[in-house]
């Protein structure tokens, strides 16, 4: 059996689930964002965290959410895309090589605010309109590991030490000055659109709104419309596990909306 535990700093967010467990880091709960438990080894969620995406737990019910865990090696995820306090929404791009993060360092603007991870780099940008997940980015001719994080996401949260015994480090503390200095995302940094589709005509949704059908209408809004013959079925397939599991939709809600993203590629290829 492991005997690692928590750090005090950890060990202290279980009991205090609104000071910080690693301080050097900034206090991402009262910067009013929140986070998930995440398993050390695979780096996965350790609770169901949907609801989470849309709104913000009491002190006693961090207290309840965190608790089970008190004692055990675990780390911590910032939830990206959403947040309850003064800090903005954040969207994380997460370079998982070196090759990965000299191409963000070429394709996205500077970033005050970055996490070393163990094998790559995390780069933290403010979010002003809807930015879907996404994996893997396509670059003159290349398949770089560069995944996006934002609305209904997640990454790391320093302090966090992986299963090899990295501590994910952040290039200095959390605090809502330097948030509110990061570079706006622009999602055209690393998916350019068609040279034939004016900037003015893409997409820019709002996401401030806790209302989840409307969060849900936006994240469709940025995946591309669906074509017959090119895996449309498969892609429905997908988005209707996000808008159940992930936006937590009703099947009522999720059939109406999975109608108006089905009618977007009627409209856009007949």
């Amino acid at each position: 059996m492991s005997t690692t535990k928590y750090s005090a700093a950890q060990a202290n967010l279980i009991d205090q689930p609104q000071k910080n467990f690693q301080p050097e880091s900034g206090d991402f709960v009262a910067l009013g964002y929140n986070i998930i438990p995440l398993s050390r080894l695979t780096k996965k969620p350790l609770i169901q965290w949907a609801h989470l995406q849309r709104s913000r737990p009491s002190p006693k019910e961090w207290h309840d959410l965190l608790a089970p865990f008190n004692g055990q090696p675990i780390n911590f995820g910032i939830l990206t895309g959403c947040s309850w306090g003064s800090a903005p929404p954040l969207v994380g791009v997460d370079g998982d090589d070196a090759e990965a993060c000299k191409w963000i360092e070429k394709l996205c603007p500077k970033t005050p605010l970055t996490t070393a991870t163990s094998r790559g780099r995390h780069y933290w940008y403010r979010m002003d309109q809807t930015v879907a997940n996404s994996q893997g980015v396509e670059f003159e001719g290349q398949r770089l590991k560069i995944d996006v994080r934002g609305l209904g996401g997640y990454l790391v949260a320093p302090g966090s030490i992986s299963a090899s015994g990295h501590r994910y480090t952040s290039s200095q503390p959390w605090t809502l000055e330097v948030l509110e200095s990061l570079p706006v995302y622009d999602p055209q940094w690393l998916f350019p659109a068609p040279e034939d589709v004016p900037m003015e005509d893409r997409p820019k949704l709002s996401i401030y709104t806790e209302d989840h059908v409307e969060q849900a209408r936006c994240w469709l809004a940025n995946l591309p419309a669906t074509k017959q013959g090119e895996g449309a079925d498969n892609r429905m397939f997908m988005a209707a596990i996000k808008l159940l599991n992930g936006f937590r939709c009703s099947e009522e809600e999720a059939v109406e909306l999975l109608i108006e993203y089905g009618q977007r590629g009627v409209d856009e290829y007949g």
